[in-house]
């Protein structure tokens, strides 16, 4: 996915002395080792792993994903949150240089009902799908061991979802949300990854007659993939 060569990264400040101290360590390990004692390997770094492209599940219950719902009443306006329950997800995490690449990024959402002090009648979302409408990359700062990175840029999001009308599905259509200002942090958690997107979509998404909408997507993403 990503197709870039490693030039020297931005890196954070935290912990150059203990690279000092871990180069004093090392030096010290090698003599050791020269008289007869095993030297154990540098632990891979999570840079090194995600040279090859990582498959991340999303863990649903570190997961939240919210939407404003909102009736207009002609001099006045109702407005609700809804919680969209996280059924599943993935997202493939490449890095390549001073990049971070994310790919296939999928939310498949529970059926949600519609707050009932805004809307009347039997309304629910269902079927509901978020991905990314492009691969995403943005430009990572690591650390200084290579464990961990951040960084943030602009998604576009595909939305496809059905509106559920006393028990009958209506599709919506798709709909794109962007730009989005999302951010990535990734990092050693164990024997294992971790990965968490933050991100924010104003604006409405969907409208019917500008009276109902739906809009405001908060995203916070929790995935995590095998490692070490």
């Amino acid at each position: 996915m990503l197709d870039h060569a490693r030039t020297p990264r931005p890196r954070g400040t935290v912990g150059t002395g203990l690279r000092w101290a871990s180069l004093a360590t090392t030096a010290a390990a090698m003599q050791l080792g020269c008289v007869g004692h095993d030297v154990a390997a540098p632990p891979v770094s999570t840079y090194d792993r995600l040279t090859e492209t990582q498959a991340f599940t999303v863990e649903p219950a570190e997961t939240l994903v919210e939407l404003r719902a909102s009736r207009d009443h002609g001099d006045t306006t109702e407005d609700g949150t809804a919680t969209l329950p996280v059924a599943r997800g993935a997202v493939d995490a490449t890095a390549a240089g001073d990049w971070l690449g994310l790919d296939d990024f999928t939310l498949m959402f529970d059926t949600v009902p519609l707050p009932t002090t805004i809307y009347p009648g039997d309304l629910a979302l269902a079927d509901t799908h978020v991905h990314f409408a492009t691969p995403f990359e943005c430009k990572a700062v690591w650390t200084d061991d290579d464990q961990a990175a951040t960084c943030a840029a602009t998604a576009w999001f595909t939305v496809d979802w059905k509106l559920v009308v006393g028990g009958e599905p209506r599709p919506l259509g798709s709909q794109t949300l962007g730009p989005v200002d999302l951010a990535v942090a990734i990092e050693r958690d164990g024997g294992r990854l971790a990965l968490d997107l933050t991100g924010r979509a104003d604006g409405v998404i969907w409208s019917w007659a500008d009276v109902i909408a739906l809009g405001e997507l908060d995203v916070t993403v929790r995935a995590y993939a095998p490692a070490f």
